[in-house]
């Protein structure tokens, strides 16, 4: 990928964000599409990258035993929303005349439902904490639904 577009690209974002992109286009992007002149770089070739994406064993991880292998159907598209815009501030830039993101098959997310601890676990849980000095933290937290960003 073009060093000029990614520098510009991640100028426009928080960064928290630039973080995230520079991640996913260090380890995802430049090492699978990153030889290719952006000129020269195809819509067969986002979808070549996409299919490997889902599919190829990234990280053996203890807790991904039995799961499928690929990266998660978002975060693929998530890679795909990096590279879209991307590939349009080249475009705006008239390094490329087209974008070839755009208009790209992308894989369905599947929605899981939240699962939730019933009343008597979230009792005990909350016993503990309390027990442990940290229940104020895990209450803020469960009232809230705050996270880490």
């Amino acid at each position: 990928m073009d060093e000029r577009v990614v520098r510009e690209l991640c100028k426009r974002v928080r960064p928290s964000s630039h973080q995230t992109y520079r991640g996913c286009i260090d380890n995802y992007i430049v090492p699978n599409i990153g030889a290719i002149p952006l000129e020269k770089l195809t819509s067969l070739d986002l979808q070549k990258l996409y299919k490997k994406l889902l599919t190829k064993d990234w990280v053996d991880r203890l807790e991904a035993k039995g799961q499928p292998k690929g990266l998660s159907a978002k975060t693929v598209r998530n890679i795909h929303q990096i590279l879209s815009s991307a590939l349009k501030l080249a475009q705006e830039q008239r390094i490329i005349l087209t974008n070839p993101a755009e208009g790209r098959a992308l894989p369905k997310v599947e929605h899981r439902e939240m699962k939730t601890l019933p009343v008597e676990q979230l009792a005990s849980f909350l016993r503990e904490a309390k027990e442990s000095g940290v229940f104020e933290l895990y209450y803020v937290e469960l009232a809230t639904g705050l996270r880490r960003g």
